[in-house]
C-alpha cells in the first residue's frame, strides 16, 4: 500500500517508481492510494480527513 503525503503529487514519478520496484522485489499486489481531494486547503483539515482516508482503507484492506 502506497499512500502520498500532505504535500505530494500523487502522480510524482517516484510514486510509480516505488510501485514498480515491490514488483520487481516479489509476486506482490501493489495499491497506490490518491487521496489528494483529501489534503486540499489547510494542515489542520487535511490531518483530519487522513483519519478518514486511513479508516477508509481499512475497512478496504478487510474486504479484500
Amino acid at each position: 500500500m502506497i499512500v502520498h503525503g500532505f504535500l505530494d503529487n500523487p502522480f510524482d514519478s517516484k510514486w510509480k517508481r516505488m510501485a514498480e520496484a515491490l514488483l520487481r522485489w516479489g509476486d506482490v499486489n501493489v495499491v497506490r492510494v490518491d487521496w489528494r481531494r483529501g489534503v486540499r486547503g489547510w494542515y489542520q483539515s487535511a490531518s483530519t480527513n487522513a483519519h478518514m482516508v486511513g479508516a477508509q482503507i481499512a475497512v478496504f484492506m478487510k474486504r479484500l
